[in-house]
């Protein structure tokens, strides 16, 4: 984070002076990838710091929700479909962006699809384990013994 935010703020910087300069058309298309790039980490950046993430059973469905300010995106899934459900971890060095990486909780859904919750957002392994807990399928929990 304490790097991808000063390079995000550069990219920016740097987009905007090549579209103000006006320069030629090769100039032009560095500048809309420097934007492009730098809105992407500045997008990241705030995601990891601000974002919220909320898991709720509702109706006998899991609603997970991801939310940064007025933008959400809520996906909704049945215990049912649900395969396996296990953390899973994404270095931070291997990706770009500090929103796409650090500890999450993986949903393995049985069409093969993943969903993957609290990724980026650094959440403590207490919190992961027990959404870990509560997305695991019943039958797929170890016995408990009395």
């Amino acid at each position: 984070m304490l790097v991808s935010a000063p390079i995000s703020l550069a990219l920016l910087t740097v987009g905007v002076l090549a579209i103000v300069q006006g320069l030629d058309t090769a100039s032009s298309v560095g500048a809309v990838v420097f934007l492009g790039l730098g809105t992407a980490s500045a997008w990241s950046c705030a995601y990891s710091l601000w974002s919220i993430c909320r898991v709720a059973e509702i109706e006998g469905r899991w609603s997970i929700e991801h939310r940064l300010g007025r933008w959400h995106r809520t996906r909704s899934i049945t215990p049912a479909e649900i395969a396996c459900v296990e953390r899973d971890r994404i270095p931070n060095v291997d990706v770009p962006l500090p929103g796409a990486g650090g500890d999450y909780v993986r949903v393995e859904l049985q069409s093969g699809k993943r969903v993957r919750i609290a990724r980026g957002l650094h959440a403590s392994a207490d919190q992961l384990a027990r959404l870990e807990a509560m997305l695991t399928p019943r039958e797929a929990r170890p016995a408990s013994t009395p």
